[in-house]
């Protein structure tokens, strides 16, 4: 049994909040991811349909996790909040009161934001030697930009400013087939491309790449709907066959070959999306996981796009 320690000084419930934490994750777990997104995303979702006060708890106290990399208020985070709540409650016999369980779960998110601060300075440096660089070249890949988003630079196709999405647009420019969807193209912009990650960029866990070719692995956007991967995969293949069968012999590489996995995508750590499209150009339940969609997003629930192509098309 242990003593019922309210009414105490802020200094003192913060102090058994931290012991708390300890008892419940393990010293050595606090600053570990222990919620991946795919949980937080399919989460977020039940929250949102069922309603937060009716939805099935996240976790429960013998296997509790709370969420390091989401918003400190997220819908997992608001329900871990509870099962710690009550678990605190029990474990020093406190009175199940409005205002005890509201200082309980206020001091729960005080703690939450100091141990994501802590974990984002742990990260800061690895991060900085990693992925700046890495991110730069994925961007450089990905597209650079010629001018203005919607002024498009036709440039000879050895030159290297012609990445992912100018490819794709200057294809669709030019295809009597793919003209009809230079609009759509142009508002996804870069932003609407999925970027990707090489080998090369993993060595300090994958020694072997120094031996192969890089391989290129897709990463998707997690906002963007799956249907958009294989339609834009068409404008790839016509950029190929255009450039094959009507330039002949060309300077430099071809673009390089990126892996898809259909069954099992990677997705980008990217926050970003594109406002303003269609509503069947988002992922189903990354839409609703967004808090007032309507309004952050901004999807046009009024216009499906058609995402195909002529079957004559590659033939």
């Amino acid at each position: 049994m242990h003593p019922c320690f309210l009414p105490y000084p802020n200094a003192r419930l913060q102090a058994t909040i931290r012991e708390h934490f300890e008892r419940l994750v393990g010293k050595h777990q606090l600053l570990q991811p222990l919620v991946n997104q795919d949980e937080a995303v399919s989460f977020a979702a039940q929250w949102n349909i069922v309603g937060g006060d009716s939805c099935k708890p996240c976790c429960d106290a013998d296997s509790f996790r709370f969420d390091i990399l989401g918003p400190p208020h997220s819908p997992w985070n608001k329900s871990a909040s509870c099962v710690f709540r009550d678990s605190y409650i029990d474990y020093y016999n406190l009175p199940s009161t409005t205002a005890v369980m509201l200082d309980v779960e206020d001091s729960f998110f005080v703690r939450l934001r100091t141990l994501k601060r802590s974990y984002r300075a742990s990260r800061l440096l690895v991060d900085q030697r990693r992925n700046v660089s890495s991110r730069a070249r994925r961007y450089q890949r990905k597209a650079q930009v010629c001018g203005s988003r919607f002024r498009i630079i036709l440039l000879p196709s050895d030159s290297p400013c012609i990445k992912m999405f100018h490819r794709r647009l200057q294809i669709a420019q030019q295809h009597p087939e793919l003209q009809t969807h230079v609009h759509i193209l142009e508002r996804l912009g870069i932003d609407g491309m999925s970027s990707d990650e090489s080998d090369v960029e993993e060595l300090s866990e994958h020694r072997h790449a120094r031996l192969e070719n890089p391989r290129f692995h897709v990463l998707r956007p997690r906002w963007r709907s799956p249907v958009l991967s294989a339609w834009l995969h068409i404008f790839d293949s016509m950029h190929m066959i255009s450039r094959r069968s009507l330039c002949g012999p060309s300077r430099g590489a071809y673009p390089h070959l990126r892996i898809d996995n259909a069954e099992s995508p990677r997705y980008s750590a990217s926050q970003s999306f594109v406002r303003d499209l269609p509503i069947n150009t988002y992922d189903n339940q990354w839409i609703a996981s967004k808090t007032g969609s309507d309004y952050s997003v901004r999807p046009n629930r009024n216009w499906n796009y058609d995402f195909s192509h002529s079957s004559d098309l590659l033939q």
